[in-house]
């Protein structure tokens, strides 16, 4: 008896849902989501990955279910990246697979990586039964950073916008006088998830002097690192002039590993030692059109301020 084809897909979405809650935390390391099934296709459980240094997904799982007693029936590991097949800061989770006797796994999306890739083979060589690219555009969307990342040393660059009516038939970015936001609750939130996705942050001088920004997250919940004070995100603050008062800079360093930098590029050089996936930029019309015009993006979310309700446009480069 094996799963059903319903199953496995079922436990795909669980595993993407899974790596999806720990967006923003795993760097330099993907996010990573698991399910374990029974040879009946029933859940026996599911891991994320929760940062570098610790159990990958697959591992963790393994340990969890150990744990629990219920190693033994495991069948089918299904994970939103394929296997890994090399020692790092842990052991390849393709061979831990292999040592608890998985007879099946399914992923999404390949490892694009040299060190890691090849997880497939080695499973396969194992006589496990292998099959790649289940749910492949929701793994591929999800994995897009790292893949990024993994393949050009750089990060996947988010930029997001919110425009309001300008009163003479266009749109502006820059909020009535008075003003730090004009988006709906609901838009708060959104834009708060996707900060929250995010390893770090990217801002111009101007945005700083204008809104008087703290960048926190405050409309969802953050990760627990970060609500600790375990970590702190870097943040780039661009101040060629060094216009930005030195109290905003103080209070932005108390939650924020804060540098200040001259020039785009230097920023996203700096992003890519600290091994971020995905930064977000958040600033005014110029930096913004800048990112944009310049090719400097993956990907932009357009919040546009109608009469009844928000509305929220996603384009990519």
């Amino acid at each position: 008896m094996t799963p059903s084809e319903t199953a496995i897909t079922n436990a795909m979405r669980q595993a993407i849902a899974l790596a999806r809650s720990v967006e923003g935390r795993t760097a330099p390391n993907p996010p990573v989501g698991a399910v374990a099934l029974d040879e009946t296709g029933a859940v026996l459980g599911g891991h994320a990955h929760q940062g570098a240094g610790l159990p990958h997904a697959e591992a963790g799982l393994i340990h969890k279910l150990r744990a629990e007693g219920r190693l033994d029936a495991l069948h089918t590991m299904v994970v939103t990246l394929e296997p890994c097949s090399h020692y790092g800061r842990t052991p390849p989770c393709s061979q831990a697979l292999i040592d608890v006797g998985a007879k099946q796994v399914f992923y999404g999306t390949p490892d694009p990586s040299e060190a890691a890739g090849g997880g497939h083979q080695m499973l396969e060589a194992a006589g496990v039964t292998v099959s790649g690219r289940l749910l492949a555009k929701e793994c591929d969307a999800l994995n897009a950073p790292f893949v990024k990342r993994a393949t050009t040393g750089l990060p996947y660059i988010t930029i997001k916008r919110a425009f309001r009516p300008d009163g003479v038939g266009g749109w502006t970015m820059l909020p009535a006088q008075g003003d730090k936001t004009f988006t709906r609750p609901d838009s708060l939130r959104k834009a708060h998830e996707i900060r929250k996705t995010c390893d770090g942050l990217l801002t111009g001088s101007g945005t700083v002097i204008a809104d008087d920004p703290s960048f926190t997250i405050r409309h969802v919940d953050d990760h627990p690192k970060f609500v600790t004070g375990g970590a702190k995100r870097p943040l780039v603050l661009l101040d060629k002039r060094g216009r930005v008062s030195k109290e905003w800079t103080a209070r932005a360093e108390e939650n924020f590993d804060l540098t200040v930098l001259d020039t785009v590029e230097s920023a996203i050089d700096h992003f890519a030692k600290l091994g971020c996936l995905q930064i977000l930029v958040e600033a005014g019309p110029d930096l913004s059109d800048h990112m944009l015009n310049s090719g400097l993006w993956d990907q932009c979310y357009d919040f546009y301020r109608h009469r009844a309700e928000d509305e929220l446009q996603i384009r990519f480069a």
